[in-house]
């Protein structure tokens, strides 16, 4: 009966997975990519993993902010400890200055988008030689772009600086396939009613949230907060 007694009182005095936030004034780093994240009609974040941290923040009763910043400013303020916390691929950058968590909540696809008379092509090596594909400016697409880079490839790059001008390009010829993200390129379409292009996935690459490293106690505010995440997902995000 004893042991039943101090079990119980074990159990009661037991802080709930929630109990308190770990992380108090969390600053959340956002960069404006649909539909993950993206600025509503007043200018407030909204968007899938928008709608995930206020669920992840709101379970412990965090006060939080987030900010929209450009990708550079971002990964430097994620390693400098400026800003805490992100939702984000594994970024070359950020290996030695971030702690990435090991649920995953959502991914992010590469695709080679096309008008419907164009070939399907599913792997950049197949692209015919003399191709003009397009790009964002200053996108690396996780090094994707470097088989595109050697003169002997014979790929012609198209320079955009927009997600929507790069549809403008495909739309208007300007090039034979876009090479993009799924989801912001999907909006941009679907903004200007050209349902009919495609593409086929070139990668993916799954998501995870991570904690700048800058952060006293990092890891174990990572580990709660990644516990949260694995009972917040409704179904969990399948490998």
């Amino acid at each position: 009966m004893k042991r039943l007694l101090i079990l119980w009182v074990v159990i009661l005095g037991s802080p709930p997975l929630w109990a308190a936030c770990p992380l108090p004034g969390a600053r959340i780093a956002l960069h404006e990519f649909p539909p993950f994240y993206y600025p509503g009609p007043e200018g407030a974040p909204q968007g899938t993993l928008v709608a995930l941290f206020d669920r992840l923040m709101r379970r412990f009763d965090c006060q939080w902010s987030m900010e929209f910043q450009p990708v550079p400013r971002m990964l430097a303020n994620i390693a400098e400890g400026r800003s805490d916390l992100a939702m984000l691929i594994h970024h070359p950058q950020l290996e030695t200055h971030a702690q990435y968590g090991r649920v995953p909540v959502g991914r992010l696809i590469l695709k080679l988008f096309r008008q419907p008379d164009q070939a399907p092509i599913t792997a950049l090596s197949a692209l015919p030689r003399g191709a003009r594909v397009i790009v964002r400016r200053g996108y690396g697409y996780s090094g994707y772009i470097n088989q595109l880079l050697p003169p002997e490839s014979g790929i012609q790059l198209v320079l955009a600086d927009s997600h929507q001008q790069a549809v403008e390009l495909l739309r208007d010829r300007k090039g034979d396939y876009l090479l993009s993200y799924q989801g912001p390129t999907d909006a941009a379409l679907d903004s200007n009613g050209l349902y009919h292009i495609t593409g086929e996935q070139i990668a993916s690459w799954p998501i995870y949230l991570l904690i700048s490293k800058r952060i006293s106690n990092a890891e174990a505010i990572l580990a709660r907060l990644d516990a949260a995440l694995d009972q917040l997902q409704e179904p969990p995000l399948n490998e």
